[in-house]
């Protein structure tokens, strides 16, 4: 997979008054600029901010388009284990969910996918 088009992480927030600047991991580069558009909204546009900044770096490595695959796989996969537990007739098909969680686990990892 190519490099992302978007700023590698991890993002920084800095204050700069009443803005937030979204800058680079050495802050030496700042590529957004927040501006509350409502008064006394401050501390709601701080958190929006840094809302923005921590998704970004938790999303860090990880591929958005493999989210809902992930979903398809591990949802049925925890809802039998819960209602059904492992009986020993069934390993196979435990073993065929875990099968694709696997190789949904791999794609989700191959890293962020590019900017559109």
């Amino acid at each position: 997979m190519g490099e992302p088009k978007h700023t590698p992480g991890p993002w920084r927030l800095e204050q700069n008054g009443p803005a937030y600047n979204l800058c680079s991991p050495d802050r030496a580069r700042h590529f957004a600029i927040l501006v509350g558009m409502i008064r006394n909204q401050d501390s709601e546009h701080k958190a929006n901010a840094e809302r923005i900044v921590a998704c970004v770096n938790a999303c860090e490595g990880i591929n958005p388009d493999a989210v809902p695959d992930l979903l398809a796989v591990l949802e049925p996969l925890i809802a039998y284990i819960d209602n059904e537990g492992p009986p020993a007739k069934e390993w196979k098909a435990i073993a065929d969910l875990c099968e694709q969680g696997h190789a949904v686990i791999a794609k989700v990892k191959e890293g962020p996918c590019p900017s559109p």
